[in-house]
């Protein structure tokens, strides 16, 4: 799979996130804004050759690229703290949102959070978007 390829996944799921968001069903939204965030820093390790990983939290992996290799960007390795935070709390709202029904998390916990996220998650979308047109 390629770079581009999983660019275009990461758009997909920020659509459906946006769409989600639209209708008034957070659970969602928050769910697919996790995704889009996943599949555009995967798409940086596949820009990078680096084979992706079958886990949803790169955030190791990503965070170790983005020390040793200096095809990334500096703008995404100055922003390394922030891409960190914010994909960490995606994945930890990763399963109360696909399963809020068992996690017993209102629609309002729900939008708080997704509000809290969504502007530094496309920011970070971003981010890598720019990384892989850079490599």
């Amino acid at each position: 799979m390629e770079a581009e390829e999983i660019l275009r996944s990461s758009e997909m799921w920020l659509r459906t996130c946006d769409a989600s968001r639209k209708a008034g069903i957070p659970a969602s939204a928050l769910y697919s804004l996790e995704m889009s965030v996943e599949m555009a820093l995967k798409a940086v390790l596949c820009g990078l050759g680096i084979e992706v990983p079958k886990a949803h939290n790169v955030t190791n992996q990503i965070r170790e690229v983005a020390r040793h290799d200096a095809r990334i960007p500096k703008e995404f390795r100055e922003r390394m703290d922030k891409i960190a935070s914010t994909f960490s709390t995606l994945v930890e709202y990763r399963a109360p949102s696909g399963y809020s029904f068992e996690y017993n998390l209102s629609d309002e916990e729900l939008e708080r959070k997704l509000d809290s996220l969504y502007d530094d998650s496309k920011e970070i979308i971003e981010l890598c978007r720019r990384a892989v047109a850079s490599l």
